[in-house]
């Protein structure tokens, strides 16, 4: 179970033919930072996460992020696909569901 101290975003989203992206930035509990992409898949309708790592690059728009967006703040306990897919806004979920429901079909 992750415990996550701050989220910031989704920061990003991309749409493919097949799946939806959204990243994702936060701050550990115990102080390390990571940066996330959590993927939707429109033929199985599962999420995926992927932990992008803590490089230099991640480090350096972490920074970034502490000034342009505020993160949610408070001890968010749980599976970290779980953390993120609550933060995605209701509009964009529907979006893809939709695009989910009409994937496949010609």
């Amino acid at each position: 179970m992750a415990r996550i101290k701050r989220i910031w975003g989704p920061s990003k989203r991309a749409d493919s033919p097949g799946m939806a992206v959204w990243t994702f930035s936060a701050e550990h509990e115990d102080g390390r930072t990571a940066m996330y992409r959590l993927t939707f898949f429109l033929d199985s309708r599962r999420f995926k996460v992927n932990h992008l790592g803590e490089d230099k690059q991640a480090k350096a728009y972490l920074q970034t992020m502490h000034t342009l967006m505020k993160p949610d703040d408070g001890i968010f306990e749980g599976k970290v696909t779980d953390i993120l897919k609550a933060r995605i806004p209701p509009e964009q979920l529907a979006a893809v569901t939709a695009r989910a429901l009409l994937h496949g079909r010609k």
